[in-house]
């Protein structure tokens, strides 16, 4: 439980993070920002020498394509791949595009979910939908 403006909520309840960027600015320093738009991470980040965006989307089959577009990613066939079964590899050179699973297991009831990895240049983004969370427990320890 955590106490908020003298509240006792349980952890649950606390809203999740939907996206997350984490980049090296030039002078070394990192930084992060949450829950912003992906064109707001886009123009913040382009003189990072590296770049993580993180998304949470609710439909990963619907809005991959939305997202890289906005992100720059204009040569990957997303459709093609989102259409392997949890595992996929498509890389144009300048852009690559990896599908890889992701297990959850809550007690007896184990789910596979899509991770989506684009990697561009100095930017790397992840979509998954919710039940993946732990890349955004990951993104706690970008500032350390």
């Amino acid at each position: 439980m955590i106490e908020l403006e003298n509240q006792i909520v349980q952890a649950s309840q606390i809203p999740k993070p939907t996206s997350i960027c984490v980049w090296l600015k030039p002078d070394g320093q990192v930084e992060k920002l949450v829950d912003r738009p992906v064109e707001e991470y886009i123009a913040t980040i382009k003189n990072a020498g590296v770049a993580w965006i993180d998304c949470l989307t609710q439909d990963i089959e619907k809005d991959t394509e939305k997202i890289a577009a906005t992100a720059g990613f204009t040569q990957l066939p997303i459709a093609k791949l989102l259409s392997g079964y949890l595992s996929s590899y498509e890389d144009a050179n300048t852009e690559l595009g990896i599908v890889l699973p992701a297990v959850i297991v809550k007690e007896f009831d184990v789910k596979v979910r899509p991770v989506v990895v684009l990697i561009k240049g100095g930017l790397l983004m992840t979509l998954h939908d919710g039940d993946v969370n732990r890349l955004m427990k990951f993104a706690r320890y970008a500032q350390t």
